[in-house]
C-alpha cells in the first residue's frame, strides 16, 4: 500500500514521485539518505492527512488541538526532512553503539529546534523525530552492511525492530533533561511503558499491531483501522497526560470494540465517529498511536513490511 501521495492545500491528491526504495541497489549512500528522508516525511504527511481521526489533527479539523492544524504539521514535516537525512547519513556504515546513539540524538534535539521554529513554538513531531529517527538510523547502518558486500538488501522487520531496540538502550550522556517527559511521569505515576521503553523493547507494539489482519485492505480505511490497533493496545502517554489512566482504558476498550464491530461495516464506521467526537470534546489526542502509525506507513513505504523486503 505504497500510497506515496500528498494533499494540496485545495484538497486535491498529487503524486509526490519519490522513488521506491527497492531501486536503490546501486545507490550512494546520500542517494540512499535522501529516500529515507523523502519516506519519513511523507509519511508525516500521509499520517496527519488521514479524516477522520480521533483527537488528532486531521486533513479539514484540529479535533483536540487548538494550537494547530493540518498545514502546521505539514510545515513541521518538511521542516525535519533534513534531520532524518543527517541521522540516515549518520547510521550509514556506523555501528549500533553508544557513539551513534548519541549522535542521532544531538540531530534529533537539532531537529526538535528546527519543528518549533517552523511551528512558532508548537510541539508537533517530538515523538515521530525520536521514533523514525531510531528506525531510519538502524534501516541505514543495515542497508549499508549489506551494500557494501554487493548483496541484495534482504531486512527482516524482526531484525530490524530489534536493533532499534538495542541502539535505543544505549544512554545518551550528553543529554540532561530539565523535566520530566510526559512518558517518565506516567511511568513514575502509573507504572506504564512510554515511548522510551516502548524502543528500548524493540517496539513490541509494533511488531504486534503490524501482525494483525485488517478487514480493509486499502485507502483511508485500511489506515484508519490500524490506527485503532494501536489505540487499543499502546500505553498512550498523550492520552494520560490530559486525562487519568481509567480514560486511557476507555479509549483502549473502546478502539476495540470498534474492531470488532468492523470498521468496514455501517456500525463500525458510526462507532468510530463517537469515538471521533468523543475524543474532540474531551480533548484527548492519542498521539503516541499517531507517531506509530506514521513508522508503520513508512516501513511499508520502504517496504520493511509482512516479513523482509528484497532490492
Amino acid at each position: 500500500m505504497n500510497r506515496d501521495i500528498e494533499r494540496g492545500g485545495s484538497g486535491e491528491l498529487r503524486e509526490l514521485g519519490i522513488p521506491f526504495v527497492g531501486s536503490l541497489i546501486y545507490a550512494s549512500q546520500k542517494e540512499i539518505a535522501t529516500v529515507l528522508a523523502d519516506q519519513a516525511v511523507s509519511a508525516l504527511i500521509e499520517e496527519v492527512s488521514l479524516t477522520p481521526k480521533p483527537g488528532l489533527v486531521d486533513f479539514k479539523r484540529s479535533n483536540a488541538h487548538k494550537d494547530m492544524d493540518w498545514a502546521l504539521l505539514v510545515a513541521s514535516a518538511r521542516a525535519l526532512h533534513d534531520t532524518f537525512y543527517q541521522i540516515a547519513l549518520s547510521g550509514y556504515s556506523a555501528s549500533l553503539d553508544q557513539s551513534l546513539r548519541e549522535k542521532i540524538a544531538k540531530i534529533g534535539r537539532g531537529g526538535e529546534m528546527k519543528m518549533l521554529q517552523a511551528t512558532g513554538g508548537v510541539n508537533t513531531h517530538k515523538g515521530a523525530i525520536w521514533v523514525l529517527g531510531l528506525i531510519i538510523a538502524v534501516l541505514a547502518h543495515q542497508m549499508s552492511k549489506a551494500m557494501v558486500r554487493g548483496e541484495s538488501v534482504l531486512i527482516s522487520l524482526t531484525t530490524l525492530l530489534r536493533n532499534c531496540g538495542q541502539l535505543a538502550s544505549f544512554t545518551d550522556r550528553h543529554y540532561q533533561a530539565r523535566t520530566l517527559t510526559k512518558g517518565q511521569e506516567s511511568r513514575r505515576k502509573y507504572g506504564i511503558r512510554g515511548a522510551l521503553e516502548e524502543a528500548q523493547e524493540g517496539f513490541p507494539t509494533l511488531r504486534k499491531v503490524i501482525a494483525l489482519p485488517t478487514t480493509a485492505k486499502e485507502g483511508d480505511l485500511y489506515w484508519i483501522e490500524r490506527l485503532l490497533q494501536l489505540m487499543s493496545v499502546v500505553e498512550d502517554t498523550c492520552i494520560i497526560s490530559r486525562s487519568d489512566l481509567s480514560t486511557l482504558h476507555r479509549v483502549q476498550q473502546t478502539a476495540s470494540d470498534i474492531l470488532i464491530l468492523g470498521i468496514t461495516t455501517e456500525v463500525g464506521q458510526q462507532a468510530y465517529q463517537q469515538l471521533c467526537q468523543y475524543c474532540t470534546e474531551a480533548y484527548l489526542s492519542p498521539g503516541g498511536s499517531a507517531d506509530l502509525l506514521a513508522a508503520i506507513i513508512f516501513l511499508e513505504k520502504v517496504g520493511v513490511i509482512n516479513g523482509t523486503v528484497t532490492f
